[in-house]
């Protein structure tokens, strides 16, 4: 996996291998002072923990060099879609990278399957999630953490 952390920032994400939360688990730990955990296998649900505006894209591209012409989802802690765990942190779940659901769903939604909103840029991007749509869960080979410009 490659990784691409912009900012010094504190945030915590699991990833699984297959959609719904299954498959083998990865603990990913971000730190200001650096990174703990490797993903281990591929990604195709996760569950993220941190701050409002923090962004996770997961791509497809094998780099951080043109990323953005192939599939990829950024993740956004975003007031009012965030839900607060048992112990008191926020956090999004994603139960498939390649549909959207509520950010809060244990599963994704077998009766109505949609995709995220449709950017071509990261900047251009608004809510929740968003990016270019294509088939990225098991694919995802570069993650971009950083924070969304605020206005």
């Amino acid at each position: 996996m490659n990784w691409v952390i912009k900012e010094k920032l504190t945030c915590e994400f699991l990833t699984f291998e297959s959609t719904n939360f299954g498959g083998r688990m990865s603990r990913i730990q971000v730190f200001p002072s650096g990174r703990q955990g490797e993903v281990e296998g591929t990604v195709g649900s996760v569950i993220v923990a941190g701050s409002f505006g923090l962004r996770i894209i997961f791509c497809e591209a094998p780099s951080e060099d043109d990323w953005e012409s192939r599939p990829w989802r950024a993740v956004v802690m975003t007031k009012g879609k965030c839900f607060r765990s048992k112990e008191g942190r926020l956090n999004i779940r994603v139960p498939n990278l390649d549909t959207i659901d509520e950010p809060n769903a244990l599963r994704a939604s077998s009766d109505f399957e949609s995709s995220y909103d449709h950017v071509d840029h990261a900047i251009d991007g608004k809510g929740w999630t968003y990016g270019r749509t294509g088939m990225l869960a098991g694919r995802v080979k570069t993650i971009i953490i950083d924070r969304v410009p605020e206005d």
